[in-house]
């Protein structure tokens, strides 16, 4: 899948630069809760915010917290990236 069209950059392209990066960048993710911007379809098309996880949808080895938000009046599961594979995984949701 193209990512950047005018450049050619593919998804798979992306996540090769985050696994390769991924020490660089894991320090400061370390026990935060993630806001994912993903692009799922490149980013010549509209991206979308994504803060609660669906637990039930993603793979039981990913660390999510629960933080009450007041604007919603509800828990909101947040992932937790701690390490490269929650990276790369993130990174093949189209988070860029």
């Amino acid at each position: 899948k193209i990512y950047f069209p005018n450049d050619g950059i593919t998804k798979g392209d992306i996540v090769t630069y985050y696994n390769e990066v991924a020490d660089l960048i894991l320090p400061y993710l370390k026990d935060r809760p993630e806001s994912m911007y993903r692009f799922p379809n490149g980013i010549e098309q509209s991206g979308f915010y994504q803060k609660d996880v669906d637990d039930d949808k993603i793979p039981s080895w990913l660390k999510t917290k629960k933080i009450f938000s007041e604007s919603t009046n509800s828990d909101i599961d947040y992932l937790i990236c701690n390490d490269k594979a929650t990276l790369l995984y993130m990174a093949n949701l189209g988070c860029i």
